[in-house]
């Protein structure tokens, strides 16, 4: 029942915070309650971790080059996730390891603050996302199958639809890598990241025209 239920809402390609309820339900019931009660508060205190305030950055043409005021469009992105050694999620528009961002297509000011910010705080201010515990919570969701775990998965999966589609109406969203569920008999039981088969190119491109 509960399997179908979560398969339900997936083939309905729902909302996050329905799965985020979904979760909260089973971890009320001692059958399928787990240790990802912590993770479900920051879900809800931390908007899954997104960074609204990042995502302004990004979208104000203050921050934008003159460039593109003068070509009249938006500046170009490409999203990179992943999940790093520590086992969190990110999605980030400029870090040590990649700048997933065209720094043409933005003021030499913005970057300048973001290498400053990159540097001295923590967590990275130029992340767009960061989820705690993430790979932990793939292992619980695709290998003992915990159905608070898969729900916090689905629920998830569902934000970055959401984030990437935001973006996608602020900024020119040129490649994403993307979040794949595989599914089997109404559960989820493998999550993998998909990466953009332009995302090599575009990297390439980035490194060309660093500051």
């Amino acid at each position: 029942m509960r399997s179908r239920k979560l398969a339900h809402l997936l083939s309905q390609e729902a909302k996050s915070e329905e799965f985020l309820e979904l979760a909260k339900r089973y971890q009320k019931d001692r059958r399928h309650k787990s240790n990802w009660d912590d993770l479900i508060k920051y879900c809800d205190a931390r908007d899954f971790g997104c960074s609204t305030e990042n995502m302004n950055e990004l979208a104000d043409p203050i921050n934008w080059s003159p460039t593109v005021i003068e070509e009249n469009r938006r500046p170009r992105v490409a999203l990179m996730m992943r999940i790093n050694q520590r086992g969190n999620f990110v999605i980030s528009h400029n870090s040590a390891r990649d700048k997933i961002v065209f720094p043409e297509d933005f003021s030499r000011a913005f970057w300048a603050e973001q290498s400053i910010h990159s540097w001295h705080s923590a967590p990275d201010p130029c992340n767009l996302m960061w989820v705690p515990e993430f790979g932990s919570l793939c292992s619980s969701a695709s290998v003992t199958r915990n159905p608070v775990a898969q729900s916090l998965i689905a629920a998830f999966h569902a934000k970055i639809r959401e984030l990437v589609f935001d973006i996608s109406q602020k900024l020119d969203l040129v490649a994403s890598s993307n979040i794949k569920l595989r599914i089997d008999d109404d559960q989820i039981v493998g999550v993998a990241i998909e990466e953009d088969p332009n995302m090599r190119r575009l990297e390439q491109e980035m490194q060309m025209h660093e500051y």
